[in-house]
């Protein structure tokens, strides 16, 4: 299956865990944006085409954090 990992910039590391764990897995990550170091338009654009490429969305969101990309993703997500 083609999956996104959504999480908080912050919480990557766990992201590339589960992404890792994932590929092992046999499933594929649409966007690995974990290895990125800003945020801008080609970046959220890059998780855009993740969101949409997807056939599972798989959220992290375990601390209390302002997820607001991360809800954005997953209001992409929720839409198509």
């Amino acid at each position: 299956m083609n999956v996104y990992v959504a999480a908080k910039f912050e919480d990557r590391a766990n992201a590339a865990l589960l992404m890792n764990q994932l590929r092992e897995a046999g499933h594929t990550i649409t966007y690995d944006w974990t290895e990125c170091s800003v945020c801008d338009e080609e970046q959220a654009q890059r998780d855009m085409e993740g969101v949409l490429d997807a056939d599972i969305f798989v959220g992290i969101f375990v601390e209390d954090l302002p997820y607001l990309g991360a809800v954005a993703e997953f209001g992409m997500a929720a839409m198509r």
